[in-house]
């Protein structure tokens, strides 16, 4: 295996690894934390976010460090790497798997982010409105949604690690041959 194939293999094991903790971190967030804050607006966001203060919490952003826009770049990169050396149905997978990423990417930091942050900071500032809560009651569904793509994501990572890393000598001396050779040449060795 060529070293860009090797390099491609650890981008792709990389970002395997932070999506999955980002995906954790997402379900988790959804099933016990957005409920907290999201059940009674707004008096649910204002103790929500009483408890955190005091308890310290908020202090380190895990949008920085576990970010599928990260991810995105990783795959890209691995990607760029095993381009025209790669096995294909890896590469298939890892485009995939670059794709979920990216839209989930997009829909944080384009929209969810901004939009909870501004729905808790009207919260806070004391101008709580119908408007707020249908923005966030809209996020909290859309949470939903972008969850199923992060899933679709985080299965398609499994495919792309489980494809082989490297096209078989087989496959590469029969690439230059007719379509049906390889299948005849199978056929003569059984």
């Amino acid at each position: 295996m060529n070293q860009r194939l090797r390099i491609a293999g650890v981008l792709l094991h990389v970002a395997a690894l932070i999506f999955a903790v980002w995906f954790g971190g997402q379900v988790f967030n959804a099933l016990m934390v957005v409920p907290v804050w999201s059940a009674s607006l707004p008096e649910s966001a204002v103790a929500y976010n009483g408890a955190l203060r005091q308890f310290g919490g908020g202090r380190a952003n895990f949008f920085v460090l576990f970010s599928p826009l990260w991810v995105t770049l990783l795959l890209v990169a691995a990607l760029c790497l095993s381009r025209r050396t790669g096995p294909p149905r890896r590469r298939r997978w890892t485009l995939a798997f670059a794709a979920c990423a990216a839209v989930s990417a997009l829909v944080v930091l384009g929209w969810m982010a901004p939009t909870v942050g501004r729905g808790q900071q009207a919260i806070v500032e004391g101008r709580f409105s119908p408007e707020v809560a249908d923005a966030l009651n809209l996020w909290v569904r859309a949470n939903w949604a972008r969850l199923g793509v992060e899933l679709c994501g985080a299965l398609c990572a499994l495919r792309a690690l489980g494809a082989p890393a490297v096209v078989s000598r087989a496959r590469e001396e029969n690439a230059d041959e007719a379509p049906g050779a390889a299948v005849a040449a199978v056929a003569v060795v059984s």
